[in-house]
């Protein structure tokens, strides 16, 4: 719906944000940049002119600078193993894990096994189900699942999945990308976070449920729908080859599977 940037360094290596700080919005669509969200920065810099400001739209936010020897309360590492004692009453403060460059080395000094997981694109244009006719709002959930199993509904799900900064549980048992709003071939850009079992075995597996999202609340409340309805799913085996090793990184293309057909997976 809308997008927006700001530097948050100088030249010189200066802050540039305070504590007021706020991002003006635009109405801008990834689709039309070649690039991307990687793209965006440099054309709103070059061209704000150029795109129509969204309505009221604003993102204000706080950034405060630390020293080198200074370190907050609340910090944890990327898998949210706490290094800093703090109350429970002290906000979160995450570290990011940067993905350096091969030629970069850095030692490792804690253990992890975590999967990154990024959604890129789906085309739902001729996909209708009898519950949707026009799929267009849409988002998608990732599950980590060891088997083929279907779940019990009297177990509880695997909880795999990195949380977001709002959810209490540092673990759940699905993430949801944002909601593609009218678009049937949406190209997301978010990203996603697994923490991976010691040991994987052959039927290890992401699974993929596009949804599609109803944006009106009276219309839901009225037929008694759901507000997320199942339109397809998609499965991505994590284990390849005889020796079961992980997938490579790379970009990896699934069939969808109509979710009428499939059923509850």
């Amino acid at each position: 719906l809308a997008c927006g940037v700001r530097r948050m360094f100088s030249d010189t290596g200066d802050c540039l944000l305070g504590a007021d700080a706020s991002i003006d919005l635009y109405r801008v669509a990834l689709d039309q940049f070649k690039g991307g969200v990687y793209a965006l920065p440099n054309e709103l810099e070059a061209r704000a002119n150029k795109y129509k400001a969204y309505p009221g739209g604003r993102v204000c936010f706080a950034a405060r600078q630390m020293q080198q020897n200074q370190s907050p309360e609340g910090r944890v590492d990327a898998t949210l193993a706490p290094l800093r004692p703090t109350n429970a009453h002290a906000p979160i403060v995450r570290e990011l894990l940067p993905f350096a460059p091969d030629e970069a080395a850095y030692p490792s000094v804690e253990f992890r096994n975590l999967l990154y997981v990024y959604p890129l694109s789906v085309n739902l244009s001729s996909h209708s189900t009898p519950l949707v006719s026009n799929v267009r709002n849409i988002a998608v959930r990732v599950e980590l699942r060891t088997s083929d199993v279907r779940a019990d509904a009297n177990k509880a799900p695997t909880c795999a999945m990195y949380a977001g900064p709002t959810s209490k549980a540092p673990l759940v048992a699905s993430a949801l990308t944002s909601v593609a709003y009218h678009q049937q071939k949406p190209r997301l850009v978010d990203e996603l976070k697994a923490q991976l079992p010691l040991a994987l075995g052959a039927q290890a597996h992401l699974l993929f449920t596009f949804e599609q999202v109803s944006c009106d609340p009276k219309k839901v409340k009225k037929d008694k729908q759901a507000v997320a309805v199942p339109v397809a799913y998609a499965v991505m085996p994590l284990c390849t080859g005889d020796n079961q090793e992980l997938i490579p990184n790379a970009t990896h293309r699934v069939p969808l599977i109509d979710a009428s057909a499939a059923g509850q997976p």
